[in-house]
């Protein structure tokens, strides 16, 4: 029984702390002003026409390299759960990227398979079928919030 109330406790506890955050709108503000921050970060790591890393579009950059996906890039603020999984856990952004792409960006593609092929489209809408077209591994949001926990920021 003390486990029960050491949990509800807790519950309380976290409750009135999130109710005064939602209540001071400074730290709202800062909240929202940091989510911004980390979109702007993680557009600097994906693959686009603006990001040196990438391969450029005409030369089989792919559909990345035509900035859709750092386009995409966005922050959602998320009404969060309690520990009984109840909405009112509080207030937190998200930022991810609703872009088909995105996932595939984010961890790659393997080789294709033996006497395959892709085939895929460029800019001029000409059609391309060549083997060997993995996409590599850009890891925009890995290097995004490996990059606020090495450099002070919270995610």
């Amino acid at each position: 029984m003390a486990t029960s109330r050491v949990r509800e406790s807790q519950f309380v506890i976290s409750a009135e702390i999130t109710a005064a955050i939602v209540k001071e709108r400074k730290i709202a503000l800062k909240m929202e002003n940091f989510a911004d921050h980390v979109v702007e970060t993680a557009k600097d790591f994906a693959p686009g026409p603006n990001n040196p890393g990438s391969p450029p579009a005409k030369s089989g950059g792919g559909a990345y390299a035509t900035g859709e996906f750092v386009d995409s890039i966005h922050a959602t603020v998320l009404q969060g759960r309690d520990t009984r999984g109840r909405f009112g856990g509080g207030w937190s952004w998200t930022v991810g990227s609703y872009d088909p792409k995105a996932n595939l960006l984010e961890y790659g593609t393997k080789i294709d398979a033996p006497g395959g092929h892709a085939v895929w489209q460029d800019l001029d809408g000409k059609w391309h079928r060549s083997p060997f077209t993995p996409t590599p591994e850009f890891a925009t949001f890995a290097k995004t919030a490996m990059f606020f926990r090495t450099h002070g920021g919270v995610l």
